[in-house]
């Protein structure tokens, strides 16, 4: 129950954390701007409109939070709910490390590994459409804090211009509406495993394309994405996790071993080498990278991810180029 116990901690981490209290200060009161200015002969309608716009975005500002702190809560709630799940299915199965017969508790292993993958898979995907569902209502924030301020009492020249995105904006802002990439940003996504070490520039920017029938089985690999976790799925209609690197590569005519612990065939690279199409494989899950510091694997569903070398505990067997 290990396996299951680290997928369940790792599923409560995603769990967002409530959205922090904030105040805002309130518009100054202007009742008596009216009759001053009428005194003075002066026009009030500059300040009267700056206020306009400051009640009007504060407006924004309250109702974004509140529909953020919905679906925060809606993502936490769902995360609860499936390691609930996860805990209820995982029992039964695991009675099954109590039979004496090894065969029967290596397949309650190996069924309770794949669960796990299936429900990480499941929460990495959930926790991914909160980050959509808060760049979708996060855009009349950037509007606001990107757009010019300018003084009232010095003929309308900029104070403040041009004024960027924080990075935290830039990563709620949907896309083609933030200022930055987030790399540039300085905001990092979420990771639930160690990133892999040592790439050179050349495997990370994904300059080499390594061998016709890596490229194509990651071609058909990508193709793939967003097809559901089934355990034991070697096709289009589900695939588990050596499935996909089997159905991938027999696409491009090579053949692979069924398990993912036994597709470490060909030769073996360091992480400085990958190309396109390399193996990425432990004790019971393998990936494919897929350049560019990404790994295309068999989550639920079939999904791109940052390259890493460590996954729930399991042991780590490499990179394998199996077209060498």
């Amino acid at each position: 129950m290990q396996i299951i116990m680290e997928a369940i901690s790792k599923v409560s981490q995603l769990k967002p954390p409530e959205l922090p209290q904030f105040k805002l200060v309130n518009a100054p009161d202007i009742t008596a701007v009216r009759p001053l200015a009428q005194i003075a002969g002066a026009d009030p309608s500059q300040i009267l409109d700056a206020v306009g716009v400051l009640e009007k975005d504060q407006g924004t500002i309250r109702e974004v939070a509140s529909q953020a702190a919905g679906l925060i809560g809606n993502c936490a709630r769902d995360l609860i709910g499936l390691v609930m799940e996860l805990g209820t299915r995982a029992v039964p199965i695991a009675l099954g490390l109590l039979v004496p017969n090894p065969a029967a508790r290596l397949a309650a292993e190996t069924a309770l590994r794949a669960l796990a993958m299936e429900y990480l898979g499941r929460a990495l995907s959930r926790a991914g459409q909160l980050v959509n569902e808060l760049g979708s209502i996060a855009a009349p924030l950037v509007e606001i804090a990107s757009r010019t301020v300018s003084s009232t009492v010095d003929g309308g020249k900029a104070s403040l211009n041009s004024l960027e995105a924080t990075p935290q904006q830039a990563a709620l802002a949907p896309a083609g509406q933030s200022t930055a990439s987030t790399k540039e940003a300085g905001v990092t996504t979420m990771s639930l495993e160690e990133p892999a070490p040592s790439l050179s520039s050349s495997s990370a920017s994904g300059s080499s394309d390594g061998s016709a029938a890596g490229a194509k089985a990651v071609d058909t690999a990508l193709s793939m994405v967003g097809t559901p976790y089934a355990w034991g799925g070697t096709s289009p209609n589900g695939f588990d996790c050596s499935g996909l690197t089997q159905y991938a590569y027999r696409e491009a005519g090579v053949e692979l071993p069924r398990l993912a612990e036994q597709q470490t065939v060909g030769q073996q690279v360091s992480a400085d080498q990958l190309v396109k199409g390399d193996l990425v494989v432990w004790n019971g899950h393998v990936a494919m990278y897929a350049g560019d510091g990404q790994i295309v694997e068999a989550g639920d569903p079939v999904q791109v991810n940052p390259l890493r070398t460590s996954n729930m505990g399991m042991e780590f067997k490499g990179f394998w180029r199996p077209t060498a």
